[in-house]
């Protein structure tokens, strides 16, 4: 493993470096491509960037959906549950692998469930690899484009998506050929069971352990406020209009009646039809359940 991560460093760079790479890549065939020269090319770039705003956006809105989602008080619950009840350290890796691929394949925004879980259960459970155990979080990303928020099987699959508006595709390509391939469920089976394993043989030789104490620096670190405390913390100690409007249960409660009949409707009418569109409607009502308030 030392012998692969130092070649990793020393010729690997930064992923932001592929991206740019990639357009001059891009750039240079167009000029032999098309019968036009650099300037066109460069304008013809600039014009294509902004078409894929929505497609950013949707991509955004996976990440920040998840993360409101593993943030909630219900995530954080379930998180102390799960890592009350682990108290070996090959079974902390496997937990971290096993949950991490899970809420992977629902979303990669929860991947910060994944690294919640590992640094409570790296700090709670004595023999613990710290090192490994934020690699076994990394490696959770495995499947996830296999998942339920892949993005290529979604956007294929959301009307009138950049690459129809672009030619590239004549329609849309259903889930079920995708993410319901037979290819696709045994892969992601395949790194279910295959991952856990891998990382119970990798763990360290108890001479070589070292745990999040031999690795923190300076004090530990402060608890963060959850979301309940910061939501406390912002409310005003009479109960004005604003307070009430914060705290409203209704008007929560209200949006997710219709959020959830638009979800109910659209699997009863179209079936296993998952795309970007109605992924991220998912999670945004879910989100609104788990936190209960519009403050929180």
């Amino acid at each position: 493993m030392e012998f692969f991560t130092e070649r990793f460093k020393r010729w690997l760079p930064d992923s932001f470096i592929f991206a740019l790479i990639l357009t001059l890549v891009a750039a240079i065939w167009a000029l032999f491509a098309v019968d036009v020269g650099p300037v066109k090319i460069a304008e013809a770039w600039y014009q294509g960037f902004w078409s894929l705003l929505a497609f950013a956006m949707q991509m955004v809105l996976i990440l920040v959906t998840g993360y409101a989602i593993a943030i909630s008080p219900i995530a954080t619950r379930f998180i102390d549950w799960l890592a009350a009840r682990i108290n070996k350290p090959v079974a902390v890796y496997a937990t971290i692998v096993i949950a991490g691929q899970i809420f992977a394949m629902i979303s990669w925004g929860w991947i910060v469930l994944t690294a919640v879980l590992a640094r409570e259960l790296g700090m709670r459970v004595k023999g613990v690899d710290y090192r490994l155990t934020a690699a076994a979080v990394y490696a959770n990303f495995l499947p996830w484009h296999g998942g339920l928020s892949g993005s290529i099987p979604l956007v294929i699959n959301t009307q009138e998506n950049f690459l129809i508006k672009a030619g590239v595709l004549s329609e849309i390509i259903p889930t079920t050929l995708t993410l319901g391939s037979v290819m696709n469920i045994g892969v992601c089976l395949a790194l279910l069971i295959t991952l856990p394993i891998l990382f119970m043989l990798m763990r360290p030789a108890e001479e070589n352990i070292q745990t999040f104490d031999d690795l923190r620096e300076g004090d530990a670190p402060a608890k963060t406020l959850s979301v309940e405390e910061e939501a406390a913390n912002l409310s005003l100690s009479d109960r004005c209009l604003s307070e009430m409007l914060n705290s409203s249960l209704i008007i929560n409660l209200l949006i997710l009646l219709m959020g959830l009949y638009i979800i109910v409707s659209h699997f009863a009418s179209k079936g296993f039809d998952l795309n970007l569109n109605i992924m991220n409607f998912i999670f945004i009502i879910l989100g609104m359940l788990a936190h209960k308030t519009p403050i929180r």
